[in-house]
């Protein structure tokens, strides 16, 4: 059995997750391709990304999909990705299993859109999984909200996604298990139905460098997921190469200087996550889906 992990993961966390289905699977004598598409010059700066897929991800019998949760949903890239791919054929598998990691307050729709798309392309949800993460947007608050994860928990889940996987393919009963993805509370379901991504982040999306303080020390051009920064004459610089800030922030953390002007991050984030912290907390915060009791 062949499985190919296909990952976007601006802050590392996403990336973590997949290293640990990675390692659980290999335990389980199940061959893995481990495909990072974060900052890959070919889909973010040439939109390639059709292209770049056919060329790189090898011939396996389960796709696995993972990204971030981003204002509920399933982060834009992600989405993107999974409409992007090739029909199943003798090469691309046909059985799909979806994974999402989220900063601990709610997974909300993600894992359900992510699910949704796959079966559109004519994929098989016969699992889906997802993991708490660190919430890489609390590093400057007073509280952190899952530092230490993904960690033990997670690799708990990743061990049974592999053996369930293992027991799955052995059978051969390949039942599309997406409306187990449906956990989400009503409300969530409701309001997120209508209010996408840019309606909660789109007047932000005006992260740049205070010319006067950065030095062009290059940092935050490495860290930009999707390629949104440029050194120019020893200044960092906003190019307009037809992707979208993410408002991840990894540019704002990583810069030695605090160059970064990022107002979504400095006015609005503490807030709301003071307000939210004590409101959401999904129960199980990481799991594999269906559950096991369901």
């Amino acid at each position: 059995m062949n499985i190919c992990i296909i990952v976007f993961s601006p802050s590392g966390h996403t990336l973590q997750a997949a290293k640990m289905l990675q390692a659980a699977l290999q335990e389980h004598s199940i061959q893995v391709q481990l495909l990072n598409i974060t900052r890959q010059k070919e889909i973010f700066d040439n939109h390639d990304l059709p292209d770049y897929l056919q060329k790189n991800v090898e011939p396996h019998d389960v796709l696995c999909i993972g990204g971030p949760v981003y204002a509920g949903h399933l982060e834009g890239n992600v989405q993107k990705l999974i409409m992007a791919l090739p029909a199943p054929d003798k090469n691309w598998g046909k059985l799909a299993i979806p994974f999402v990691t989220y900063g601990g307050l709610h997974s909300s729709i993600a894992l359900q859109e992510a699910g949704s798309l796959l079966h559109a392309g004519n994929r098989i949800n016969i699992m889906g999984v997802k993991m708490a993460s660190f919430h890489s947007l609390s590093q400057t608050l007073p509280f952190k909200i899952n530092e230490s994860r993904p960690g033990l928990q997670e690799e708990a889940v990743a061990h049974e996604m592999a053996a369930r996987l293992k027991q799955t393919m052995s059978i051969g009963n390949y039942i599309d298990v997406r409306q187990s993805f449906s956990y989400a509370s009503l409300l969530h379901k409701v309001a997120l139905k209508f209010l996408n991504q840019d309606y909660f982040h789109s007047k932000y999306r005006t992260v740049r460098a205070d010319p006067t303080i950065c030095t062009g020390c290059g940092s935050c051009q490495k860290h930009c997921p999707v390629n949104l920064i440029k050194i120019v004459n020893r200044k960092a610089i906003r190019v307009d190469n037809g992707n979208y800030c993410l408002l991840c922030a990894e540019c704002y953390h990583h810069c030695p200087q605090k160059a970064i002007v990022h107002e979504f991050l400095e006015k609005k984030i503490a807030k709301k996550l003071r307000s939210e912290k004590a409101k959401y907390n999904e129960t199980p915060q990481s799991a594999v889906y269906p559950l096991l009791n369901e």
